[in-house]
């Protein structure tokens, strides 16, 4: 059974900053990528989860493929015993999407049956047409497999630890994570100074010194809360 690695590049304004020891986001994912054995495509324009779907069977149907493993271009972590084991599920299991649930986001992929993403493609235009003329976001397969979910054969490859409790998000798309990217980059610098080191990296291990990291549990405030309030009608001699 053939498979293709495809990596959505959003082009966000943090994949390319060289802070990974000389290396970006962007490079180390592909480096990653290329370490499962398979043909690495990237794809990258798409607006819409129709347009991305597009391009995903587009892709799958040049290549050949049986199967996709997808996942994004400034993910860095994205973990190769990850990526084959749940490679390894969907074939056992001949199932049509597989997932990962309970590690950090950004870890790992999903592997979709060619056959899936061109039923996706089909449903994005038709009876959900306005989910598929969203903008895409890290969860849109998932969203998109939601809206028939039962017709579709799902696997799950469930982590050791649940670690969604913390709202981990290993990715480059916003500056809080990007920071969270670098300081366990930074943690495990000597660990994984090689390339074949780095790829096989153990995402337990990642997860666990995440979980006990202050410096990676808070980095910047994601947001903040303004309230807007009419003038004081009071005449208080002080106001607090």
């Amino acid at each position: 059974m053939k498979s293709i690695v495809v990596l959505f590049d959003e082009k966000n304004k943090y994949e390319d900053e060289k802070v990974f020891a000389g290396k970006s986001a962007k490079e180390l994912c592909l480096l990653s990528a290329a370490s499962f054995g398979f043909e690495v495509r990237t794809v990258s324009g798409c607006t819409t989860i129709s347009s991305l779907l597009e391009e995903l069977d587009k892709n799958c149907r040049e290549s050949g493929a049986d199967s996709l493993i997808f996942g994004w271009a400034d993910s860095l972590f994205i973990n190769k015993s990850l990526a084959l084991g749940l490679l390894s599920t969907h074939v056992d299991y001949k199932a049509e999407y597989t997932f990962a649930e309970g590690y950090p986001e950004g870890f790992a992929p999903e592997v979709l049956d060619k056959g899936t993403i061109s039923i996706l493609l089909e449903l994005s235009k038709t009876t959900a047409a306005e989910l598929g003329s969203q903008k895409i976001t890290r969860h849109s397969i998932f969203d998109m497999i939601k809206t028939d979910i039962n017709s579709f054969e799902v696997e799950t490859v469930l982590a050791p630890v649940d670690w969604r409790l913390f709202r981990f998000a290993f990715d480059c798309r916003k500056k809080e994570n990007f920071i969270a990217c670098q300081r366990l980059f930074e943690e495990f610098e000597k660990a994984l100074s090689s390339q074949e080191a780095f790829a096989n990296a153990d995402p337990v291990k990642l997860s666990e010194a995440a979980a006990k990291n202050p410096k990676i549990l808070k980095t910047i405030p994601s947001f903040y809360n303004l309230q807007l309030a009419q003038k004081c009608q009071g005449k208080c001699s002080y106001c607090p």
